[in-house]
């Protein structure tokens, strides 16, 4: 028996608008993010318009912003990011001004507006407009779609994956790529407020289950992952996730499960284990990790060799294990099954729930931890 740590609580970051960059990383950055034009040359940008330099700003027909100076004869004065030999000095006064309109600038150069300060980050909520060409090259944010604005691809050992975003009738939409949709067995888990967006509430003996096919054909690795918010602490057994097996010497035992244990009067004990039919690995954390009422990310993996339970992204448990067997029975989300009979219905809200045709390692489980 493994005994549990402390439990790592789930914090929320507020996460910046623009990462930290430079005036010359910053414009490439914000046209391939945004398709608006800022870009430079160590440092000097090119305008093509007035608009573009500002509310008292002028763009001289060199393609470079001013600004008003008493100093000067023609009454301007070149900005800071305008190229070394010109910035600070006086703007000639036989230099015509730019068109209001677009230009085209010169080869190499895209046109656009300098960054409100020294720091090269924009305030939260400021955008730059622009006109002109979208660049060639620059720094690529990570917004989580390509270029061409689709989502970026699933990763393929994704076998499910139920965001309990919608439902339709009595069917929780796969949103993995194998069309893995869960359907309501006993009855439907209701929406209740999630880590992201919605969770299924399971109460009142509500199950899910998905029909088995080869997809959840893994002896030789897998990972289940969930978030999960069990709203009582001791009680009859609660099974979280299983792909039941009667095929084995024990009618207790599945391929895998993900399962809260407890006798009466006792705290519950937080259970994953596997069987091959003849013998059983378990990993028991006890007490289970969690208040009432608490969410946690809990993830149990299998790689060929090791049994490992993780709890918030950290490594609680390990054991060795046996290569799971599998008869063809459905998964099912937020209860067992037991000679034939559905039973140990869970109580609390599921979100986030996802099956992996192969181990995670103990990176990845971090960063489906957090959110990401």
């Amino acid at each position: 028996m493994t005994t549990s740590q402390p439990i790592h609580t789930r914090t929320h970051r507020r996460r910046r608008l623009w990462p930290r960059l430079g005036p010359q990383l910053l414009g490439a950055a914000l046209g391939a993010a945004t398709g608006v034009t800022l870009a430079c040359q160590s440092g000097v940008f090119q305008c093509s318009s007035d608009a573009e330099c500002g509310t008292d700003g002028t763009c001289q027909g060199d393609g470079y912003c001013s600004f008003p100076s008493g100093e000067c004869e023609s009454g301007q004065e070149y900005g800071q990011y305008a190229p070394a030999e010109l910035a600070g000095t006086c703007v000639p006064v036989d230099v015509p001004e730019a068109s209001t309109g677009d230009s085209t600038p010169p080869v190499g150069e895209v046109s656009g507006q300098p960054p409100p300060d020294d720091t090269g980050v924009l305030d939260e909520g400021e955008v730059g407009t622009s006109t002109g060409p979208e660049p060639t090259t620059g720094v690529e944010l990570t917004t989580g779609v390509d270029p061409t604005g689709e989502p970026p691809p699933l990763d393929p050992s994704l076998v499910l994956w139920l965001t309990f975003d919608e439902v339709g009738g009595d069917i929780v939409p796969d949103q993995s790529d194998y069309g893995n949709d869960a359907e309501c067995y006993a009855s439907c888990p209701e929406l209740d407020g999630g880590i992201s967006g919605s969770a299924a509430y399971f109460g009142q003996q509500a199950l899910l289950g998905v029909r088995f096919n080869d997809d959840f054909y893994t002896p030789d690795g897998f990972t289940v992952a969930a978030w999960v918010r069990p709203d009582v602490i001791s009680g009859e057994p609660m099974a979280i996730t299983e792909l039941p097996f009667s095929e084995g010497v024990n009618s207790n035992w599945n391929s895998w499960e993900l399962r809260l244990e407890g006798d009466a009067g006792a705290d519950y004990s937080l259970f994953f284990a596997t069987t091959d039919g003849g013998s059983q690995a378990v990993i028991e954390l006890q007490p289970a990790p969690y208040d009432p009422g608490q969410w946690i990310h809990l993830a149990g993996v299998w790689d060929g060799e090791l049994l490992q339970l993780y709890v918030d992204g950290q490594p609680e448990g390990a054991s060795d294990g046996y290569n799971p067997e599998f008869d063809g029975h459905d998964i099912l989300i937020g209860g067992g099954l037991q000679e034939g009979m559905l039973n140990d219905f869970f109580v609390g809200a599921i979100d986030d729930y996802r099956l992996y045709a192969r181990p995670l390692d103990g990176s990845e489980i971090a960063l489906l931890a957090q959110g990401i």
